[in-house]
Parts: C-alpha cells; structure tokens; sequence
C-alpha cells in the first residue's frame, strides 16, 4: 500500500507550495546552500537558520528507474520514476509522467508539473517542458480505498529511525 506522507515542521512548506502549484526549495540562510529533501540543519554547514527560494521548475534528466514490482492499485504500473537536476542546482526525485521509457534519454530536458497523490497530498511530477505528452494522457495517480494501519509499538518506521534514516532496532 501507498505510505501516508510524513509531514514534518521542516517539510511542511513544501507539500504547501506543492498544493499551490509551486516548486519551494529550502535554503540555508547562513551558507545559502539548497537542498532537498528538507531538512531541520544544513548539511553544508550545520545551522538550523533556513528559508526557502521558488524554483523554475526547468530540470535535466539525471537518472531514472521503472518500477513494476511490488504494485499497489493507486498507481498504474510500470511506474517511472526519475532523478533530475534542477536548474537552482539540486535534485528532485518523482515519478515520470506521458513520457514511455523508450523515449527517455539521460540528460533530456524535463520540467516539473504536479498531481494529486492516492492519500491526497500534491506532489510533483515530471514531465516534458509545456507538459507535452504526444497526444498521450498524462499518468494519474489513482484515488486509494485503503489506508496503511498505523505504526506499532515494533513498528521500525516510528521515532527517530524516520528522522536518521536507520533501520532497525534501537539499541
């Protein structure tokens, strides 16, 4: 099943300018580096002190992957999901969307467009600059009838494994 997003003080601007139609990226005050996904410090520096910048949303391929397992009924499948590099200079990943992957070239010129997630959230996707698709249909998300049960007490995903990135148990 799709996972619920996890919506944080240090994410919630971006899944609001998401809803907006915007691509915000944070940005340390002190060192003015981007980065993404956000985060509470700046990797660069170590400072909590952060804001965010509107990007254009103009990327360049980086890599991609296409997904066919495992499936889950809120996407159409294969999936097709891609690492660009924005032109701010950072990397967004997201799913592909009216671009078959025969016709995908590492390096081609994409941009950033949004859709409605399974749980309802906006995120964004890519696509081909003035969101071309060839006559095509631009893949959707479809709506979820289901929800992902909450986390357990043994449940890895609580705690600070989600904000570490550790799996595992504590010690």
């Amino acid at each position: 099943m799709v996972p619920r997003l996890v919506v944080t003080q240090d994410n919630e601007f971006f899944f609001a300018a998401a809803r907006e139609g915007r691509l915000a990226i944070q940005r340390c005050v002190d060192c003015h580096a981007l980065r993404h996904p956000p985060g509470p410090c700046c990797p660069d520096c170590r400072s909590f002190n952060w804001d965010t910048v509107s990007a254009s949303g103009r990327c360049t391929l980086h890599s991609y992957t296409v997904i066919h397992h495992p499936q889950d009924d809120g996407f159409d499948y294969p999936l097709i999901v891609g690492l660009v590099d924005l032109e701010e200079g950072t990397r967004l990943v997201a799913d592909i969307a009216g671009i078959e992957r025969d016709e995908l070239e590492i390096g081609m010129v994409l941009e950033v467009g949004f859709a409605e997630h399974p749980h309802g959230e906006v995120l964004p996707q890519l696509r081909r600059p003035g969101g071309r698709t060839h006559d095509r249909p631009i893949r959707r998300w479809h709506p979820v009838a289901h929800s992902r049960p909450a986390a357990g007490p043994d449940d890895d995903r609580g705690g600070r494994h989600r904000l570490t990135g550790l799996r595992g148990r504590p010690s």
